[in-house]
């Protein structure tokens, strides 16, 4: 027998006793006569086996898989895969690979992750399972789990899956030891695992195989979830037996029947007390032993246990159901699971409350020397009771105003009412000014959230014109100039908080932060802006506000979008969003703002995605009339966004109808030469010049640009935007040179400001090379529309503008007689639903492809 002969033999033999031993640690296999009757030969490949084993890949008893992945995989760094470049291994898994990875011939980009099954793991299991992911991802988007740009096979049949690349990312466990986290933290960490798996669940997704890898935490302590490579969907049977041992639960290793969410529960508090304990997880039956750990309180213990329990029945039924537990222990309070004795309430009492009983043995004391003051208490009382006595006037003279015969059967709003209050309080002095102080306050922020902002103004005005120092006063007029998108406004009263806040308290610093973010944003200094939003995170971490966390998430994410970091944004707003969700409902106002911003995201991805986005704003928009009234600006903001998208799909009636009535309740909020007021106007016009109304387009248009200069200025970069559209009107009335005077000033301007990338930039150039072409300036138009074109696939995701830049760019193509070029892009981008979506999108590249498919050979 050869040695080639002897080698298969011993693979062979290796197999099947660790087929056999997959119940077994290696230590324990050792000690089998099946091990010790093996040759050296078998041994050694079946501590290979192990070895993978012990390194944590997923098992899957498919024999091929088995014997093939204890093949060592080649490092395919700096190979070519479809249009990526492979440029580090990252990892190694059991059924598959991760490459960084960047798109070729493009400059500026951001680098992705991608998942491969290396030729030798590549068979029909390892296939069908990668396929699985796809529809799996795919169905799945959360904050909290990597996220899937798209999937393909390249020209030698390698599958591959292009995904989110998480940078300085650790797996949960190395997180929890390398940061020493208390475990109030880990339990912070597992409460958003179990939310995620939550979530999953009720998309009818089992993970399948939690486990320390497939969790990473990154630098910021934001987790996410990986591999759901052999996830199932709920009440299938899969055709394949996949689990790691340390962390699959007794059915799930038995195969008893289709994966169901205990298992994954089972899986998740089995992390959650390796996390905790840092007990070795390769050892057989370890949990038990670390359940003894002295490391976990009573309670712990029992909520892991059950969660840990050999009868699934006996498990928690639900995610869910152990969050809560996790959310009941980190506060102190009774666990839901167990006895609610008197005992055990009054022992998690006093965990809560440690000085509360102290305190008590102290009340008799106090109560005696209370006495002592009596008098002087009573005087003070006797002056709050006449306050409280002028303030209840106050309340009962605007309820009044409801009586049927001073409102003549009119219904009265809240507002008509607080307007009643600001009547009296300009009419009677109050008697304390502190308490007037405070009224005029209180009145201001009801107006400014209810968007009534000139009401809001005239009452800050009284009330610093009374205490010029006021801290509250000063915050809220500068938050009201950024919510007018008065710049300056906003940083003149900052700057007045600036100057006074050496007694600021840290919820009133947080929003100075958020307010001179915006002011930042507004002015196009990102990275200042980024400053801002570090504060304003840390200062969040002080007070533990999920309000404030949500502000902020909410802010960051607006700049992220203005940066044109969409995903990105996206992916803080899903943050800001689970947040509301969990602490205010899914129908309070901040939920449906926050779902607004989601959806006006979607307004800059893909053409899916604002359809997406249409199907949001249609649910979104009653529910903020509902709540908010029919006027108030964030209903004005949903209906000219809505507006906008179904301009995007071409279904202009409806875009039509929603700007009308955006730019009625702009003019009544905002009045008439409002930026937000320009912005309507400007999206109506837009409207207009597709229904073919061009005059009237071009008269809305050049009323906004002009309100434009007059507020922000010829150079800013909103007002430049504003003069593209425009301009783009300009070049649909054959208005081509005046046109191309007007972009050869404003392009260069628009790089300078927001960069090559930016949807403005691209716009910018989407209109020039349409002009050039127009004027027939075929290299010009060719030049900058190629340049466009690869500027907007700097972006990972197809997004609006690359369609629009590819539109632009194949009627160049085609007027300059580059037919395969033109070809090209049009077979890339036919099928886009903003090409199909749009008639005069779709007759262009249908007669040019027709017309050269006429051609035989094309012509170059």
């Amino acid at each position: 027998m050869n040695q080639d002969e002897q080698h298969i033999i011993d693979w062979q033999s290796a197999r099947e006793v660790f087929e056999k031993s997959l119940h077994l640690n290696l230590a324990e296999l050792t000690e089998q006569p099946v091990y010790q009757q093996l040759t050296t030969g078998a041994q050694e490949k079946v501590r290979q086996l192990f070895g993978n084993k012990l390194h944590e890949l997923t098992l899957l008893d498919q024999p091929e898989l088995l014997f093939l992945r204890s093949l060592k995989n080649a490092d395919l760094s700096g190979s070519t895969l479809g249009s990526y470049e492979l440029t580090e291994l990252l990892a190694h898994g059991g059924m598959s690979s991760v490459y960084r990875a960047r798109k070729k011939a493009v400059e500026a980009q951001k680098d992705v992750a991608i998942k491969l099954i290396p030729a030798n793991l590549r068979t029909r299991q390892t296939i069908a399972l990668f396929k699985s992911e796809l529809d799996t991802l795919a169905r799945l988007y959360h904050p909290n789990i990597i996220a899937m740009h798209h999937g393909d096979v390249d020209d030698c049949g390698t599958p591959y899956l292009v995904m989110e690349l998480v940078e300085h990312c650790l797996p949960i466990d190395q997180y929890v030891q390398q940061h020493q986290l208390t475990p109030q933290q880990v339990i912070s960490l597992f409460i958003t695992l179990g939310q995620v798996l939550d979530y999953a669940h009720q998309n009818q997704i089992i993970h399948q195989d939690i486990k320390p890898s497939n969790v990473v935490v990154d630098q910021h302590g934001h987790l996410k979830v990986l591999d759901f490579g052999i996830a199932a969907l709920t009440g299938a049977v899969p055709d394949h037996r996949a689990y790691t041992p340390g962390y699959a639960a007794p059915e799930q290793q038995r195969n008893q029947h289709s994966p169901t969410a205990s298992s994954d529960i089972f899986a998740l508090c089995s992390l959650l007390l390796h996390c905790l304990t840092g007990h070795n997880d390769q050892q057989r039956d370890w949990q038990q032993s670390a359940l003894q750990s002295d490391l976990l309180d009573g309670d712990l213990k029992m909520i892991i246990a059950k969660g840990l329990k050999q009868n699934e029945s006996h498990r928690y039924r639900t995610v869910s159901a152990l969050v809560l537990d996790q959310n009941l222990w980190q506060k102190k309070l009774p666990i839901r699971t167990f006895s609610n004795s008197l005992f055990y309430r009054g022992k998690k009492f006093l965990q809560r409350q440690p000085l509360t009983f102290a305190l008590g043995l102290l009340t008799m004391v106090s109560m005696v020397t209370g006495l002592l003051f009596y008098q002087h208490q009573y005087e003070i009382a006797a002056l709050e009771t006449a306050n409280a006595r002028q303030i209840k006037q106050v309340l009962l003279d605007a309820i009044k105003q409801t009586d049927p015969e001073i409102s003549l059967g009119e219904d009265l709003t809240v507002k008509d009412m607080l307007h009643q209050v600001e009547i009296h309080n300009l009419q009677t002095q109050l008697t304390d000014p502190n308490i007037r102080q405070e009224l005029l306050l209180t009145l201001a922020q009801a107006f400014y959230q209810l968007g009534a902002y000139e009401s809001a103004s005239n009452n800050l005005n009284q009330a610093l014109a009374n205490q010029p120092d006021d801290r509250e006063g000063l915050l809220l007029m500068a938050e009201l100039g950024l919510a007018q998108n008065d710049a300056v406004m906003a940083q003149q009263y900052l700057q007045r908080f600036i100057n006074v806040n050496d007694e600021a308290n840290t919820p009133q610093l947080l929003k100075g932060a958020l307010i001179k973010a915006g002011i930042l944003v507004a002015d196009a200094n990102f990275s200042a802006a980024e400053q801002q939003f570090s504060l304003a995170r840390e200062l969040t971490t002080i007070n533990d506000d999920i309000q404030a966390q949500v502000d902020v998430l909410a802010a960051h994410a607006e700049s992220l979008l203005e940066q044109d970091e969409a995903e990105q944004a996206i992916t803080l707003i899903g943050q800001a969003i689970q947040l509301s969700e969990e602490h205010t409902g899914p129908e309070h106002p901040l939920t449906l703002n926050l779902r607004a911003q989601l959806a006006e995201m979607f307004l800059s991805s893909s053409g899916n995605r604002v359809k997406q986005a249409v199907t949001m704003f249609e649910a979104i928009i009653p529910a903020q009339q509902a709540l908010m009234g029919e006027y108030h600006p964030r209903v004005t903001k949903s209906q000219f966004l809505l507006s906008t998208a179904f301009r995007a799909l071409n279904q202009l009636d409806q875009a039509a109808e929603y700007a009308n009535q955006a730019l009625t309740g702009a003019q009544r909020t905002f009045g008439d030469q409002h930026v937000f007021t320009a912005k309507v106007m400007m999206s109506l016009g837009g409207t207009l010049l597709a229904q073919g109304k061009l005059k009237a387009a071009i008269q809305h248009a050049s009323k906004a640009v002009g309100i434009y200069n007059k507020q922000l200025g010829e150079t800013h970069h909103e007002t430049l935007q504003y003069k593209t559209s425009l301009v783009a009107m300009l070049v649909k009335n054959q208005q081509h040179q005046q046109a191309l005077d007007e972009l050869l000033q404003i392009l260069p301007a628009q790089q300078a400001k927001l960069g090559p990338q930016h949807r403005a930039t691209l716009y910018v150039e989407v209109i020039l090379t349409k002009t050039h072409t127009a004027l027939q300036q075929l290299d010009k138009g060719v030049a900058v529309g190629e340049r466009c074109l690869r500027n907007a696939q700097s972006d990972t995701s197809r997004n609006i503008m690359e369609v629009y830049c590819a539109l632009a760019l194949e009627d160049a193509y085609y007027q300059q007689g580059q037919y395969r070029d033109a070809l090209k892009l049009i077979e890339t981008y036919q099928n886009d639903p903003l090409i199909t979506s749009q008639p005069l999108a779709l007759e262009q590249f249908t007669s040019h492809k027709k017309h050269i498919k006429e051609i035989s050979p094309p012509v170059n």
